[in-house]
């Protein structure tokens, strides 16, 4: 891989992990605030799991594009 698609690689895990953070936020706050509107564990597994496994991944990447 040239280091500039490396760049844009990590770019995008950055941006899928803000787009599951913004869900994320979202789904616990309606969840906890307005109404129960799914499953607690329906909730973990669709949507902080993969947030968290985005986070990882965008860190994995970053770490590893920044060594010399």
């Amino acid at each position: 891989m040239s280091g500039d698609r490396s760049s844009e690689e990590v770019e995008y895990w950055f941006k899928a992990f803000l787009v599951m953070a913004a869900l994320s936020t979202a789904v616990f706050t309606v969840q906890h605030l307005v109404a129960r509107i799914f499953d607690p564990i329906f909730e973990v597994c669709i949507f902080y799991i993969p947030t968290l496994i985005t986070l990882a991944v965008y860190l994995h990447l970053r770490v590893r594009t920044r060594k010399p």
